[in-house]
């Protein structure tokens, strides 16, 4: 049976998902995974999902290593680096198996000059091994081309949980939220910002953030208002997402975002920034 590697440098929320969901739909395949062993409790399936799991090392250096010796211990047939992280990791050193990468947003779709498009602009180095690139999103294809035109690309298209149904009901009491890791790509002060705004303009909204993330935005959310959810089980993700009257989607860059393509099937309008990845979803 071929066996597949996956190495993402975090697990937890929307990528554990994602994962999950690949995992899931190849069943055919042996899983095992290479991750940093962090905050990610809610539900975790690993156990379930993947054969072996193994703790990714701090440092990259360190990371290169562990991931070249895995290969060459089990003989992986596919090493799948999912996210910018992992993908600069499985290509900093030539292996000798086929290697699959899904970028999860490339960060050069981030805005000119920020620190995100700064650390994305290694892309152009890293693209000069060739892989195989799926990709998620005409605009992830588009950089894709652009990036590594000697790999292989394939486009995917992400899907929402197929158990959704159209549920939300307006209310003029708007519960407005968002779901995601607490990131710069998010941009979670924007969302703090939008939530004093309308507090400042005394609308009955509210504002919940559903995940988890980065401490460094957690004083501006709650000097905001905004309620954080923390990590949840996936039910309990979809009921938040259900029970509000808009999802705004404040992130700078996207892939396919799962969240908004989930609030869709729950009848939630989105509001998104007109950024790469996000005007794609349509």
């Amino acid at each position: 049976m071929p066996s597949v590697l996956h190495v993402t440098e975090r697990w937890g929320g929307g990528i554990a998902t994602v994962v999950q969901q690949y995992v899931e739909s190849t069943a055919d395949l042996r899983h095992y995974l290479l991750c940093q062993d962090n905050e990610w409790i809610v539900r975790d399936r690993r156990a379930d999902l993947f054969d072996t799991s193994w703790v990714l090392p701090s440092g990259r250096l360190a990371s290169v290593r562990e991931i070249a010796r895995l290969v060459g211990e089990h003989r992986f047939d596919v090493v799948h680096a999912h996210s910018s992280n992992a993908g600069a990791l499985v290509r900093l050193r030539a292996l000798p198996t086929r290697v699959v990468y899904t970028p999860n947003a490339f960060a050069t779709l981030a805005a000119p000059g920020s620190k995100q498009w700064l650390q994305g602009q290694a892309e152009w180095i890293l693209g000069r091994r060739p892989v195989v690139i799926a990709a998620a999103g005409e605009d992830e294809v588009a950089a894709a081309h652009r990036l590594s035109p000697r790999s292989e690309l394939h486009r995917i298209y992400n899907l929402p949980d197929q158990n959704l149904a159209p549920t939300a009901q307006f209310r003029s009491d708007l519960r407005v939220v968002m779901a995601g890791r607490l990131s710069a790509q998010k941009d979670p002060d924007f969302f703090a910002a939008v939530a004093v705004e309308a507090r400042k303009a005394n609308r009955p909204y509210t504002f919940h953030w559903l995940g988890d993330g980065d401490e460094q935005y957690k004083d501006a959310l709650a000097a905001a208002g905004v309620e954080l959810s923390g990590w949840l089980p996936m039910d309990q993700l979809h009921a938040g997402q259900a029970a509000a009257q808009v999802h705004l989607h404040t992130a700078v860059y996207e892939g396919s975002c799962l969240s908004v393509l989930d609030a869709a099937a729950l009848g939630v309008p989105t509001i998104g920034r007109p950024e790469p990845g996000i005007a794609d979803v349509g």
